[in-house]
């Protein structure tokens, strides 16, 4: 599979690669992730031939600035890049931030909070394209709201993305969030363009396949697949920045029924994952989060890996990929 591969992102004129850049562990702190190999990260994998890269205000705003240090000499019309709003940084004691001043070298302790009103919205584009040095981003997304805010985000956040996207301050909007249930709300009740999904369609976990996505394809929402991992869990690994419970061992023997028809056929199972979920019509790309320069070359490699189709008729025979999934090529 061609990593480096542009597919249309619904109707919106905007191309993604197949292959994109996740930024949550790019927002990693010192001393795990340094400032320098976050930004050569980005940059490489630019280099290399990827066109999507996705951050939002990970790691207090450090992602952010990450990546406005790694695009700072790199030609704005060869990337596509998203980001997210709903989130909100504030200083110690819930003081007002200026990000004018702000760059990598002194970052101070800041708090978030979640604010999916529309003047929230607004403050946070504007702070996030300080970060950025950016005058403008392609895609924008609400950023995880809890149940608690959805009401919010869907009166008031919502119509401030259209807002922006009807005057071509940013060309498509969507959500980014886990639970399903809110997922299919947004889908009845707003006009996204597409859904960033993490969790809920990935080779260990298929549950989008039975109503999100064949109602995504239907209203040609497009979808980009995070956290194609697991957060790490499909590895044996769950990553630092993501706070989730240890795995149990029936979760453990479930990820290794994956896991030993992968070896049958000497395949890693990170190209397997990768390689999965874009089968699907309505996903147009998958964005790993790398924590280094070798995990970032790594995922390039597993998209190109060649899988035998015995693969997947394996998985499909012992019941661990639901009916309905569209199996690569």
């Amino acid at each position: 599979m061609d990593p480096f591969e542009l597919v249309d992102l619904g109707r919106t004129g905007l191309k993604v690669t197949k292959l994109g850049l996740g930024g949550a562990p790019l927002g990693t702190p010192p001393p795990t992730l340094s400032d320098e190999e976050a930004v050569e990260t980005i940059r490489r994998a630019l280099s290399l031939g990827v066109r999507y890269v996705d951050t939002a205000a990970y790691g207090e705003g450090r992602s952010e600035l990450r990546f406005g240090e790694a695009l700072a000499d790199v030609l704005r019309e060869s990337y596509v890049i998203s980001t997210k709003v709903g989130v909100v940084l504030k200083g110690e004691g819930g003081h007002e931030v200026d990000f004018n001043s702000i760059d990598l070298r002194n970052l101070p302790k800041l708090e978030s909070g979640f604010d999916f009103t529309r003047d929230a919205i607004l403050r946070a584009v504007e702070s996030s394209l300080r970060r950025l040095r950016l005058d403008r981003v392609d895609m924008l997304f609400l950023h995880v709201v809890p149940e608690m805010h959805y009401q919010t985000a869907v009166d008031q956040g919502f119509p401030a993305l259209a807002e922006l996207r009807d005057q071509g301050v940013v060309k498509a909007i969507g959500a980014g969030l886990t639970p399903l249930h809110l997922l299919l709300r947004f889908v009845r009740e707003a006009d996204f363009d597409c859904f960033l999904l993490p969790n809920r369609y990935t080779l260990t976990a298929q549950t989008a396949i039975g109503e999100f996505l064949p109602l995504c394809q239907e209203r040609n929402i497009s979808i980009i697949i995070g956290a194609p991992y697991n957060n790490g869990r499909m590895l044996g690994q769950i990553a630092d920045h993501v706070d989730l419970p240890d795995q149990s061992p029936d979760e453990l023997a479930y990820i290794g029924r994956y896991r030993t028809i992968c070896d049958r056929y000497g395949v890693p199972i990170k190209a397997a994952a990768l390689q999965f979920v874009m089968a699907h019509p309505a996903v147009v790309s998958v964005i790993p989060g790398p924590v280094s320069l070798a995990e970032m070359t790594d995922n390039i490699r597993m998209m190109q890996r060649s899988i035998p189709p015995e693969l997947w008729t394996d998985m499909v025979a012992e019941g661990l990929i639901l009916s309905g999934c569209p199996l690569p090529a």
